[in-house]
């Protein structure tokens, strides 16, 4: 398969007990006066004992925006009534230079940490907050900070902390790294799977076209190919899951490059890939263990060689 990139990952992921719940991931938003909040996950789905981050962007509130009725009582806001509410949108005026005034803390399960705010050198308005997820459990999110003088503050309930699994696998010459967080199987409950491609030095990698497969038992619950992430992480959702029983996920690299330009794809060629597996556990017993079988494997006109594990 020449300058082509094929990687076929087998993840299995076991399920000892499990009690996850199943959200819409999407980052929510209140308007507060002229202000509009918006917070979510740096990564999702968001899974317990992994490195993950709280994103805040504060932007000038539009009519459209003050105008949109509530979508749910969740949020808490001062200075009027704030509107919680779904965003598919990236804002692009944000309001910099609040990182030293902005206050926000996250409490689950009892337990409230307060974050350390940066702004984002890419995306102004943009604060992030990293932390690991100790534990499973629904977040509570509040935000205080003072724009022109005046307080803005609200409490947010973003997507809930799940059990699951991170498994990451490495390319020969370490120039592709995959990384696969997904959602623990449980029964009657779609999975969530996040995918990203990363270079060595942790960066996404843009324009990369895969196949993206998973299976539980003889039934598929998830099949789509020729996918294309222009960022170099996107997100999937499985069919209901037909029992707790593990899933087999399927992801095959076939390229990297612009979608309708397959001739001129880059990628390692002409090797046989090695494996890592790395499953990661939170600070208890996680309820779903990253077990892997995961094969890698580099194919090439010259080579069709599978490395022993």
């Amino acid at each position: 398969m020449n300058n082509r990139l094929a990687l076929l990952l087998v993840a299995t992921l076991v399920a000892v007990s499990i009690t996850s719940i199943h959200s819409a991931y999407a980052h929510t938003s209140q308007v507060i006066g002229d202000y509009k909040v918006e917070i979510g996950w740096d990564t999702e789905p968001a899974i317990a004992g992994l490195d993950n981050a709280v994103t805040v962007m504060i932007t000038p509130a539009s009519e459209e925006d003050k105008s949109a009725p509530p979508m749910s009582d969740m949020g808490n806001a001062t200075m009027g009534e704030g509107s919680d509410h779904v965003s598919e949108t990236e804002p692009t005026n944000g309001i910099s230079g609040l990182a030293s005034s902005l206050d926000v803390s996250i409490t689950v399960n009892g337990k409230k940490t307060t974050l350390a705010m940066v702004e984002s050198e890419e995306t102004p308005g943009l604060y992030i907050g990293k932390l690991t997820l100790d534990k499973p459990g629904a977040p509570t999110v509040h935000v205080f900070t003072t724009i022109n003088g005046t307080d803005v503050e609200a409490s947010f309930h973003p997507e809930a902390i799940e059990d699951g699994s991170l498994i990451q696998a490495t390319s020969s010459d370490g120039s592709v790294h995959v990384d696969l967080i997904t959602t623990a199987p449980s029964k009657d409950e779609p999975m969530d799977v996040n995918i990203a491609f990363k270079d060595s030095d942790g960066n996404l990698i843009n324009h990369v076209n895969y196949d993206i497969v998973a299976t539980q038992g003889e039934t598929e619950i998830l099949n789509e190919s020729g996918v294309h992430t222009h960022t170099g992480q996107d997100n999937h959702s499985t069919e209901a899951a037909t029992s707790d029983d593990p899933v087999d996920v399927q992801v095959k690299i076939l390229g990297i490059g612009l979608p309708d330009d397959p001739a001129n794809w880059s990628g390692p060629k002409d090797d046989v890939i090695p494996i890592h597996v790395t499953p990661e556990f939170g600070s208890i017993a996680m309820i779903v263990l990253g077990v892997a079988i995961v094969s890698i494997v580099g194919f090439s006109a010259k080579s069709k060689i599978i490395p022993k594990l």
